[in-house]
């Protein structure tokens, strides 16, 4: 039985990991410019909606990966998408995001 609650990651002919953005992502990219930002939701409604997520795609709200995957992205723009798509829509984004991040942190805590 296949896991859908793991992302799916996209290869190359090589076997390397696809970075380029898929033609979903290309689109809600396209359609967010020039949209006014909304308000981000609360944190405790972005959870519950990531353990609902969870428990509809695999059943099990306790793993905590699963739960982290479904959590909707509140900036940017894939606003609204769940962190498992934007991994699997955009990896290399999403590394330059994760990255961007970790950077951020690094240098506030030194």
């Amino acid at each position: 039985m296949k896991d859908m609650a793991r992302p799916i990651f996209r290869l190359l002919p090589s076997g390397e990991l696809r970075l380029v953005c898929t033609p979903a992502a290309k689109k809600i990219g396209n359609e967010k410019k020039g949209n006014l930002p909304k308000a981000c939701l609360p944190p405790a409604q972005v959870r519950s909606h990531a353990i609902q997520a969870a428990k509809q795609r695999s059943g099990n709200p306790g793993d905590k990966l699963n739960v982290l995957g479904e959590y909707l992205i509140q900036f940017g723009k894939y606003k609204g998408q769940s962190f498992k798509w934007m991994l699997e829509n955009d990896l290399g984004y999403t590394v330059w995001l994760m990255s961007n991040i970790c950077n951020e942190v690094f240098q506030n805590h030194c």
